[in-house]
């Protein structure tokens, strides 16, 4: 439905606009900016007459290195571009959420997976 490349066309959400009420955005910033925003901000702001919440999936790269426990408490301080692009994205949702009177939900999700991430590998061999 929605590449991030390009707005989704009115044609395709013409009929569903005046029934959404909520909205959760899943979509990774690239290069810099939200791409949901980028493409439907006027949408978001001036349309979708039910709306009634938002969420935005981020990450918990917006905190700072820790050796210790990170909570919804802990500071923010992102040690990366990414992290940056998220809290900046975390921004620009919370102002649209302002403005539009509409309750957000931020969720900072931990990378589980990735290289050198989530659990080792079992090494081949005779057990």
């Amino acid at each position: 439905f929605f590449s991030g490349e390009a707005p989704v066309s009115r044609e395709k959400l013409g009929p569903f606009t005046s029934r959404i009420s909520h909205v959760l955005c899943a979509v990774p910033p690239l290069s810099g900016s939200d791409r949901v925003l980028a493409h439907h901000k006027q949408l978001l702001q001036h349309g979708l007459p039910m709306l009634q919440w938002m969420g935005y999936l981020s990450s918990a790269s917006v905190y700072a290195q820790s050796d210790d426990w990170i909570d919804e408490r802990s500071a923010v301080q992102p040690p990366t571009a990414l992290g940056r692009v998220h809290l900046l994205a975390e921004g620009e949702w919370g102002a649209l959420s302002a403005a539009r009177r509409v309750p957000l939900n931020v969720f900072r999700l931990a990378r589980l997976y990735g290289p050198g991430l989530g659990p080792p590998r079992p090494h081949r061999g005779r057990g």
